[in-house]
């Protein structure tokens, strides 16, 4: 059985994928799927144990996400994107 933790990052690699999917081919997200990403990343770092010296640049980095697609700024959304990616990747590698 899959902790909530193990839950919560199953369906933010997934939504994840696709929201960088969407990028890729030039669209921007959903609104409401980046405010669903966003909301779970605020509940992962609530529940992690390690890593809690990097959840404050990767909350940060996940609302200029989020503020990039309210105003519709592709590019700045793929920046962030790009960068909460990067994010994601050294933790994974560190604390995995």
């Amino acid at each position: 059985m899959d902790t909530p933790v193990k839950t919560i990052k199953k369906r933010m690699s997934k939504s994840f994928k696709d929201l960088l999917k969407e990028m890729d081919d030039g669209r921007l997200p959903a609104l409401d799927s980046v405010a669903r990403w966003c909301e779970d990343a605020d509940l992962m770092v609530t529940l992690l144990d390690k890593g809690n010296e990097h959840f404050h640049s990767f909350q940060v980095t996940c609302h200029e996400l989020l503020e990039s697609v309210e105003q519709r700024q592709l590019e700045s959304a793929k920046a962030a994107a790009a960068a909460l990616n990067r994010m994601r990747k050294e933790c994974h590698s560190r604390y995995k």
